[in-house]
């Protein structure tokens, strides 16, 4: 599952469990209003899960790309020395 589907999914617990909430306060009924709440909360940890998937989905593209760069500019320093090398030698 991606960052994005927690975010969302979050979001709507989160929403559903405020109209719970609501519901239970108008019809004086603190069991609905209880599980109304529980829901938001667990929509919110839902949703803190999707940033921090994404967050570490980030971080690893952007440890993926630096290690690509580093490996191209190491190339290209040793094609440089294998060149000077080569050229010293004729």
């Amino acid at each position: 599952m991606s960052g994005t589907y927690n975010k969302i999914k979050g979001t709507a617990q989160k929403a559903v469990g405020a109209g719970k909430e609501e519901v239970g306060k108008a019809i004086d009924d603190p069991e609905l209003q209880s599980k109304g709440i529980l829901e938001q909360a667990q929509g919110a940890a839902s949703k803190a899960f999707g940033n921090a998937k994404e967050a570490i989905s980030d971080g690893i593209d952007k440890a993926k790309d630096a290690l690509e760069d580093l490996k191209e500019s190491a190339q290209e320093k040793f094609e440089d020395i294998k060149d000077s090398v080569e050229k010293k030698t004729k």
